[in-house]
């Protein structure tokens, strides 16, 4: 899977329905990224579900965490009044970047 492939997926799972810390299941109790009744996802689950342990990941991390500001990414998305469209706006700006940086 490509660096970029992956980026565009975390976003469309976060855009999907995020919660930040700890992905919850509908009736908010925390769950796994790979629980099959998963409601809403946190940035680092949707990684490891966009990734499924790809090379690639590291990179994919790397990009994040220029995108966001922050090597804590955890903390930053934990900021109290943090919105989802901040946490979407981390991947595009991340994707922008990898498109820049010539990555697929």
């Amino acid at each position: 899977m490509t660096v970029r492939s992956m980026l565009q997926k975390a976003r469309g799972l976060v855009a999907g329905g995020w919660t930040p810390g700890l992905s919850k299941d509908s009736s908010g109790s925390i769950c796994w990224h790979g629980y099959e009744g998963l409601a809403r996802i946190c940035l680092l689950d949707a990684l490891l579900l966009a990734a499924q342990h790809d090379d690639e990941m590291w990179e994919v991390d790397r990009l994040l965490v220029w995108a966001a500001g922050t090597e804590d990414l955890t903390n930053w998305e934990m900021a109290p009044g943090r919105r989802v469209e901040e946490v979407v706006a981390v991947f595009t700006r991340a994707l922008q970047r990898a498109l820049k940086l010539g990555l697929r």
